[in-house]
């Protein structure tokens, strides 16, 4: 089926868009409300989950991508891009569903905020087949060790896109200094660059066939700067806010907004941790973009033994990773955690966040969404700044739904066919 191929590796479809459903007609302006959605790995996170689709199964989770934040002692923001998959098995060489083996991972660390999720991506896929395809080949008895193996072949690989991307760059500096010009220099950007790497998977020795065994990468306009400004906001900016609207809808999205310009306590939750941080870096896009300053602690996905930091008295946006067992953390279980706002990212039917330990939630998070009197016009139409953006928001949603949506791409496939026929 549609929705299974390919599904690990696509960022944008394979992060939280709802499934086709015959009876997905929205009347509340959110599309992600009563919506069945389909996740990472396949899994259909409604309340009637089945034990076949159990989220912490590696088969039906693995291989899966998220991106995490670390601040370091001196100040520094690092954003680590990690790719959990499952290792070569001796006895199972075709097969990534049998056999007992740990998950493992590959992380590239980076300073660089936001944008490139795609790329980071790739990259990470292209580790991971060069890893297994080493280390399978490695038991022939006549081959060499395939774990030395595969950290040449990995460094060789990430010291070669390091060098085409630094000749990448200077073409574009060259280009925009020849054309010496604003408009110029944006219509140099808009052209599409690619990192071009040879004799990945032959390694070097192999020059004969340089033409063939290449790999191309396409680099976002971002990352075409010498100096790129390292602003928290700038950088943030330039992450996906899609998955977050997928995921949460007009409303909740809008809630969240609300929260976040309120200087509250945000917490997300889910099983799912790619989720997590692809709707925690959406969240700080849609700050970013508006020129907003982010929270003072951002944490896309909260390591458990952290739990502490929910106690944190200031401004914060934190992704928890929620589970069946003790070692996870529940936040609503957590004694003397103050007022806090949850959003269960897994729960499509919630309207509303969970407010925890708040006797008033509209006046502690104001609803943007709410009608006003004075913001209508002789016609009765709500003419306001938020009433603009929840209209905004929903034509979006709706737009995206007929691009991306597996449903809808099936629909115009079959009305292209019937129509030859």
């Amino acid at each position: 089926s549609g929705a299974g191929l390919n599904r690990h590796d696509a960022y944008l479809e394979e992060v939280f868009a709802p499934t086709a459903s015959a009876n997905n007609n929205q009347t509340s302006g959110s599309l992600a409300v009563n919506v069945p959605t389909m996740f990472v790995g396949g899994n259909n996170n409604n309340n009637n989950n089945s034990s076949n689709s159990a989220p912490d199964k590696p088969s039906n989770s693995l291989p899966s991508y998220h991106v995490f934040c670390c601040r370091l002692t001196n100040g520094t923001e690092v954003h680590g891009h990690v790719r959990r998959y499952l290792p070569y098995h001796a006895h199972a060489g075709g097969r990534r569903d049998v056999g007992r083996r740990g998950v493992r991972a590959l992380v590239i660390l980076t300073r660089n905020p936001g944008g490139g999720n795609r790329l980071y991506s790739a990259l990470l896929k292209t580790l991971d087949v060069l890893t297994l395809k080493n280390v399978a080949s490695s038991q022939n008895v006549h081959a060499e060790n395939g774990q030395e193996k595969s950290e040449a072949s990995r460094a060789f690989f990430m010291h070669s896109v390091f060098r085409e991307h630094v000749n990448v760059c200077r073409t574009v500096a060259a280009a925009k200094a020849a054309n010496n010009g604003g408009s110029s220099n944006k219509n140099v950007l808009a052209q599409p660059r690619f990192i071009t790497v040879p004799l990945v998977e032959l390694g070097r020795g192999h020059g004969l066939f340089g033409s063939l065994d290449t790999v191309k990468f396409a680099v976002p306009p971002s990352f075409l700067h010498w100096r790129e400004s390292m602003s928290s906001v700038a950088g943030l900016s330039r992450n996906d806010m899609m998955p977050m609207m997928r995921c949460l809808g007009v409303v909740r999205t809008m809630r969240l907004l609300s929260a976040l310009m309120s200087g509250r306590r945000v917490i997300f939750t889910s099983n799912n941790v790619s989720k997590l941080s692809a709707v925690s870096y959406g969240a700080m896009a849609m700050m970013g973009q508006g020129l907003l300053p982010p929270p003072p602690l951002f944490i896309p996905a909260l390591a458990p033994g952290l739990g502490p930091l929910l106690g944190s008295e200031e401004a914060y946006l934190i992704g928890v990773l929620s589970g069946p067992t003790s070692n996870y953390i529940n936040p609503r279980n957590i004694p003397n955690i103050g007022q806090v706002v949850i959003f269960d990212l897994d729960n499509s039917n919630e309207t509303e966040p969970y407010y925890h330990n708040i006797n008033d939630p509209h006046q502690f998070v104001p609803d943007l969404t709410r009608r006003n009197v004075e913001d209508m016009d002789i016609g009765g139409n709500r003419v306001s700044l938020s009433d603009r953006l929840y209209q905004d928001l929903t034509n979006v949603l709706a737009t995206d739904k007929k691009l991306f949506w597996q449903g809808a791409v099936q629909e115009r496939l079959g009305a292209v066919a019937t129509k030859s026929k």
